[in-house]
């Protein structure tokens, strides 16, 4: 039987290289020598622990185009972000480095390397982390990252390996959709084989990550159902059909295998791969839509924040009505501004780009909304070229950097240049880019776009069905929607010209204090100590879980979720 580790033998040898490390570390091994141990025969001659850019020459089909675009698309934050005393970067800049690449580019948040409420460098999450992270895992992620930090080729080198595992997971599914419809494996389908598939791999991505406990008749089940709870499916399809076509149209120099009226497997491993990378783009032009939704709700400009009754539809709501996150939910996932107990308030990027939105893909990501605000922040970025800027230089560049709800050139108010100058206060006249006041400012600059950065353990964001699972009720009651609503009063306009005063707070966090010149020499002791073993934790997990995927095979599922529902934000 073909599979997809036939028709990608580097990336199968991936995973079983990973198998074969996790396995060693899993038991005893007999060498005396962890070192050895660890690295087996793959050693470098000197005893040195081997680098990552090593580890992906090994996993990986050597793709140097594919390594220089990333490496490209990662060389404007990269200069920016704090560095330790190597000049590279640690593990919670690297987790953050990572997370803020695969959203922005495939709209993925990577499990275990996403914000969960606590702060990139917050010890609370320490303890679920370390569940779930064993200390041979750790040690296995330490061994590669070492006290020494990652180079810009070694973090575009990690990037490309976990990206290859994602892909990995595609391939199977699509393996497995292509045999449902009786099609032969070694042969060819039939067009209306091939549609089939491709459909039925489309409601594997909608059902979720855990397929390997569904059976193939509930799949089928599920896709003549799936339309009554997803409400995009149609648009869904026809999207597909146009990354079909494109697909097609780039192979079409190569020995056709999209001609004839039939097609064989390696095509639905074509169109599994595009769609894969492309999917977050379309699931993106959702939240576009939702956002819109939102801003025409009230006059947002100054502020970014909907009133709770308006979000539940003021006075035209009705059941169809879209947006019905519970008040607990929303201040879950920290979407819920309540500065103004009587008038409680929905903050529209916290809102877009929380996991409220995000649809589980595999057991090793999720797509989410993108973060607009990182498309912004890489014009600072790009501008300042280092991890601290003037505030002068700062405030030029914002200035002329628009967006879709803000216009540009502009003059920033005095407000908002007083504010960036007292962050700069704290740092020796320079800001930091990567801070939390900072981030706070560019919620105040970009109300619609950036997300307001709450200090850290106030908020724990979770998925729907993770805060279901804790026992919170994710969408509004009837009666609580009725009484908000009833008690919503149309927000006054401002004036030409007016702002609305901005709500700030004073505590900063920075990302890393591995870079000794953001911070006072007597804070740096007792708040480094938190960086390492956090970040390190994060970056853990997310090996943990691509060890176990490998150890099933290639490719590796989990659960079904129940009733083939779609999550709630499709069911309204």
């Amino acid at each position: 039987m073909v599979s997809a580790a036939r028709m990608a033998p580097h990336s199968s040898l991936a995973a079983l290289m990973v198998a074969s490390v996790m396995s060693c570390l899993l038991v005893p091994c007999l060498s005396s020598d962890p070192r050895e141990a660890f690295l087996g025969n793959s050693a470098p001659s000197d005893g040195s622990p081997m680098s990552i850019e090593e580890l992906h020459r090994e996993l990986v089909e050597a793709d140097h185009g594919a390594l220089d675009t990333i490496e490209r698309a990662l060389a404007p934050m990269y200069a920016t972000l704090p560095r330790n005393s190597n000049g590279k970067l640690g593990h919670a800049t690297v987790c953050y480095a990572l997370h803020r690449y695969f959203v922005q580019h495939h709209g993925w948040f990577i499990n275990g390397m996403s914000p969960d409420g606590s702060g990139w460098n917050g010890s609370s999450t320490a303890t679920p982390m370390q569940e779930r992270a064993p200390a041979h895992v750790q040690d296995l992620l330490e061994r590669h990252l070492g006290s020494r930090g990652l180079s810009l080729r070694e973090l575009a080198a990690l990037a490309s390996l976990l990206h290859n595992q994602v892909s990995q997971e595609y391939l199977g599914r699509s393996d497995r959709a292509y045999r449902m419809t009786g099609a032969p494996i070694e042969g060819r389908a039939n067009e209306q084989q091939f549609t089939k598939a491709i459909t039925i791999w489309m409601t594997m991505l909608i059902i979720g990550p855990r397929t390997d406990r569904v059976t193939n008749e509930q799949i089928l089940g599920a896709e003549t159902r799936i339309g009554r709870f997803f409400p995009h499916w149609d648009d869904l399809l026809l999207w597909v059909q146009d990354v079909r076509q494109s697909v097609a149209y780039t192979q079409r120099g190569r020995q056709n295998s999209f001609v004839g009226g039939s097609l064989p497997l390696e095509a639905m491993h074509h169109v599994a791969s595009a769609v894969q990378r492309r999917y977050g783009r379309w699931h993106d032009s959702l939240c576009v839509d939702m956002k819109s939704e939102l801003l025409e709700l009230e006059d947002t400009r100054s502020s970014g924040r909907v009133s709770l009754g308006a979000f539940y539809g003021g006075k035209s709501g009705d059941k169809d009505w879209r947006f019905t996150e519970s008040v607990d939910y929303l201040r879950q996932v920290g979407a819920l501004d309540e500065s103004d107990p009587k008038r409680l308030r929905v903050i529209v990027p916290n809102y877009l780009s929380g996991p409220n939105n995000c649809i589980d893909a595999s057991e090793l990501h999720t797509y989410c909304c993108k973060d607009e605000c990182w498309e912004l922040m890489a014009e600072v970025e790009r501008g300042i070229a280092a991890p601290m800027g003037g505030p002068g230089d700062i405030a030029k560049i914002v200035s002329q950097i628009p967006s879709d709800t803000v216009e540009a050139p502009r003059n920033l108010t005095s407000e908002l240049m007083s504010k960036l100058a007292d962050v700069a206060s704290r740092h020796g006249g320079r800001v930091p880019l990567h801070g939390r006041l900072f981030a706070q400012w560019m919620h105040h600059a970009f109300p619609n776009e950036c997300s307001h950065p709450h200090v850290s353990g106030t908020t724990a964001p979770k998925t729907s069905s993770a805060f279901k699972k804790s026992g919170g009720n994710v969408s509004v009651t009837a009666e609580e929607r009725d009484q908000h609503m009833a008690a919503h009063a149309p927000l006054q306009k401002l004036q030409e010209g007016e702002v609305e005063s901005l709500l700030w707070s004073e505590e900063e966090e920075l990302l890393s204090y591995d870079d000794f010149n953001l911070r006072s020499p007597w804070e740096i002791g007792s708040l480094r100590s938190f960086a390492i073993p956090v970040s390190l934790l994060l970056l853990a997990t997310f090996l943990s879980v691509t060890a176990s995927s490998a150890r099933s095979g290639s490719v590796a599922f989990g659960g079904a979720k129940r009733a083939f529902r779609a999550p709630e934000k499709y069911m309204v």
